[in-house]
């Protein structure tokens, strides 16, 4: 892992979409369940679970350099 490299995806993500991002941050980084991280945001676990994956899908876009053009991630 490039660290920096990914230091960089997450930045951009947080522009992207910050609610995405926060998901991501406390997901993979803080340690929190799908569960938790709904009722920390007051969302079903369906809701989390979806923009985690579009998160993650997008941060490995961006690592690959395949994020030109793409969908935007938005509030979904």
């Amino acid at each position: 892992v490039d660290w920096t490299e990914l230091d960089r995806a997450l930045q951009a993500l947080e522009v992207e979409s910050p609610e995405h991002a926060q998901m991501l941050l406390l997901h993979y980084f803080g340690g929190l369940t799908t569960a938790q991280i709904a009722e920390t945001l007051n969302l079903s676990q369906r809701t989390v679970q979806y923009r985690l994956q579009a998160a993650v899908q997008w941060v490995q876009a961006y690592l690959d350099g395949r994020l030109g053009g793409g969908p935007k991630l938005g509030g979904s």
